[in-house]
């Protein structure tokens, strides 16, 4: 210790290390020596990645994540953008464990109603959502034609009442620059998670008023139990099967 006399006795002290990783523009960081790299992160390829953002939302990350993986909102939050008000039609929804999380099957609907769907996408063989290790939380969509995109959000939780999110936008099988991509199709989508922001910002405000108070949980909220369960055992949540029948 600079300046102690040679008798003096060292302070124990050690540093606490981290392991780091870089991957696809994002830093990683884990207790975990090993730093594995969560499943849903590990399926992309940072070739086919055309852009990535970073926000900031007043929200606790459990319910910042419910609201990107919830498909029942999307007439309300996102009307015209998503899906069209008024124009519900059903949907099979199937939630299944992963090795590291859960995903939902959303089967029944090949065609969407919103602007976005018009505009750049076609007929859909599979959409699901995905939750994996705990932070990231991600929307797969593949086609007839044979592409498929990937939207992913990883979560870092900055206080209880605030989440800072990383997301990015990843295309497999359809030729795009990514500036071309990021000029027609990020406004919509910067659009989508400002509408998100602009709603989970009022959710914060109105349980502020009424402290104490749980939030209604139905059979419809497929993914909340779950969501829960796993962030309260800070580990994924390995979930038996279940299936429900919604109006999206």
């Amino acid at each position: 210790m600079p300046g102690a006399p040679r008798e003096e006795p060292l302070v124990a002290a050690r540093a606490i290390s981290f392991s780091v990783r870089e991957h696809s523009g994002q830093v990683w960081i884990s207790l975990d020596e090993r730093l594995p790299l969560p499943d849903r992160i590990r399926c992309l390829d940072p070739r086919e990645q055309r852009f990535s953002w970073h926000t900031r939302w007043d929200a606790p990350v459990l319910d910042a994540q419910e609201n990107f993986l919830d498909a029942l909102h999307t007439h309300t939050v996102h009307p015209g953008l998503v899906r069209r008000a008024r124009m519900r039609r059903p949907v099979t929804a199937t939630l299944q464990h992963e090795a590291d999380g859960f995903r939902v099957d959303y089967t029944g609907q090949a065609e969407q109603s919103g602007l976005l769907y018009r505009l750049f996408e076609g007929r859909r063989t599979a959409e699901r959502a995905y939750h994996s290790a705990l932070s990231v939380a991600q929307l797969e969509y593949v086609y007839e034609s044979g592409w498929a995109a990937w939207i992913t959000l990883c979560f870092t939780p900055e206080t209880p009442s605030t989440t800072h999110v990383f997301a990015s936008f990843h295309l497999r099988g359809r030729w795009a620059p990514g500036w071309l991509v990021r000029m027609t199709v990020w406004p919509f989508l910067h659009q989508v998670a400002e509408q998100d922001r602009r709603m989970l910002a009022m959710l914060g405000r109105a349980q502020s008023q009424f402290p104490g108070r749980a939030p209604v949980v139905t059979r419809l909220d497929l993914v909340r139990p779950h969501l829960e369960a796993a962030w309260a055992a800070n580990m994924p949540f390995l979930a038996a099967p279940a299936s429900v029948q919604l109006e999206v």
